[in-house]
């Protein structure tokens, strides 16, 4: 996707732009663009699995592998089908978009 490609080329940092016009009736933004930050690749990047019902343990295992396992979350999942999905958001590209909003 276009937008996968320019998060991953922009560390995560979207542009969005309004592009609903109907004459008469007022939608959109006040200014026509305005920058966003998604996880790199978000969905289009992410892990999933179809699967039924049951339980769901998102786990994250350190690089050292002296720690301890971390529970990142636990849930019940009732339907006879479900769609898991993960994907990890990597902070590092904070403080370039707050350079773009506060500069």
């Amino acid at each position: 996707s276009p937008n996968g490609a320019m998060r991953r080329g922009w560390n995560g940092i979207t542009i969005s732009r309004d592009t609903i016009h109907i004459p008469g009736v007022k939608l959109g933004f006040e200014r026509p663009v305005f920058f966003e930050r998604h996880a790199v690749g978000g969905e289009y990047g992410a892990g999933w699995k179809s699967v039924g019902k049951g339980r769901v343990l998102t786990t994250f295992f350190p690089e050292d592998v002296k720690e301890k396992p971390v529970i990142i979350d636990g849930r019940e999942v009732k339907d006879s089908e479900n769609a898991v999905v993960v994907y990890d958001n990597p902070l590092d590209n904070v403080e370039d978009l707050a350079h773009i909003f506060f500069s």
